[in-house]
């Protein structure tokens, strides 16, 4: 009797585990419809960088915040920003590494990967920069589990503007050689879903190519 009531134990809860991840994804994905369909743009994002811009404007108004010693710079072109916990926190900052994603010439993604002190636990700088981040976008933030993220993300999503706190989740073998870091990204909606209707079509197409050949070779 006792084996058979841990049994049931162990069976319900990755049960409810399994539905409270699902309520949080069925909670995000109303969240994402509601405020796409207000038809509503907030393109300024992370220093005053805006979704659309070119590839040129985006790096030439990089280098114009370096030059202003607003963020860093290195020899390879990558440009790096310091935030700042404070001066009573332990550590009192962390750099982030600034990444811009284009598509079709235009910037629809930004992503900040924040490198961690291995002296210190990766969720605490996650803890920090999810208090920045509320103070300036507010409380209305949703927890997202994925399998792709090591914990919760923290998700602001304000029209076609995606804002998500999370922890990289590399593979076994990508441990070894992958630094973890907090990875803060900004996502224009609009021009995602546009991208991944395309890629959807150009996959698709692959395959009937492929299909195609197979039939003459048969």
């Amino acid at each position: 009797m006792r084996q058979y009531i841990i049994f049931l134990v162990l069976l319900v809860i990755p049960i409810s585990c399994l539905d409270q991840t699902q309520v949080q994804n069925n909670e995000y994905d109303k969240a994402r419809k509601r405020e796409l369909s207000k038809n509503v743009r907030y393109d300024t994002i992370f220093l005053g960088l805006r979704f659309g811009m070119t590839e040129k404007e985006t790096y030439n108004y990089l280098t114009e915040l370096s030059k202003r010693e607003i963020i860093s710079s290195a020899f390879d072109s990558s440009f790096s920003y310091n935030f700042d916990f404070g001066q009573t926190a332990v550590p009192p900052n962390a750099t982030g590494y600034i990444h811009p994603q284009f598509y079709e010439g235009k910037l629809f993604r930004l992503g900040i990967y924040v490198q961690h002190d291995r002296n210190y636990d990766i969720k605490y700088y996650k803890e920090k920069l999810f208090h920045i981040y509320s103070l300036k976008y507010g409380s209305h933030y949703i927890r997202n589990d994925t399998i792709f993220k090591d914990g919760p993300a923290y998700v602001w999503i304000d029209g076609n503007r995606e804002i998500e706190i999370s922890i990289n989740k590399p593979g076994e073998l990508e441990h070894m050689l992958l630094p973890r870091y907090v990875d803060i990204s900004y996502t224009d909606l609009v021009a995602q879903e546009k991208k991944t209707d395309i890629d959807v079509k150009e996959m698709f197409d692959e395959m009937d190519q492929k299909t195609d050949s197979l039939k003459k070779i048969i």
